[in-house]
């Protein structure tokens, strides 16, 4: 698959940030896949680093879905911002996940790349 034009700016900005937590393209071309399935009204990405994920899910989804993603960074998160700042679709969140998605909710599609998003179940 092609790298969405979108991706690559993404994954500029990550190698200009040093940031090595980037997601493998066969890993972005599934999420491509899923976001762009007809049953996606509204997504989420938790944990979105310098929004290499946030962009294969955007690229993907039609004008019109929204995609709500979070970053509990600050900094991360003004990058994000100004990556995916064309887009009216995307909303860009800063801090803790359950309290920046929940008054979105529900979501068809969530991507997570947070250690801490997962609540552990004691049974």
């Amino acid at each position: 698959m092609i790298r969405p034009p979108l991706v690559e700016r993404a994954l500029a900005v990550d190698v200009a940030a040093g940031f090595e937590g980037s997601l493998p393209d066969e890993d972005g071309a599934m999420l491509h896949v899923l976001a762009a399935g007809r049953n996606v009204g509204r997504a989420a990405a938790i944990g979105q680093g310098t929004g290499v994920a946030s962009a294969w899910i955007a690229s993907a989804l039609p004008p019109g879905v929204p995609l709500h993603t979070v970053e509990r960074d600050p900094g991360l998160a003004a990058v994000v911002e100004r990556l995916l700042d064309a887009d009216d679709d995307v909303h860009v969140h800063v801090g803790d996940w359950e309290s920046e998605l929940t008054p979105h909710a529900p979501f068809d599609l969530v991507f997570v790349a947070a250690e801490d998003a997962v609540t552990e179940i004691d049974p």
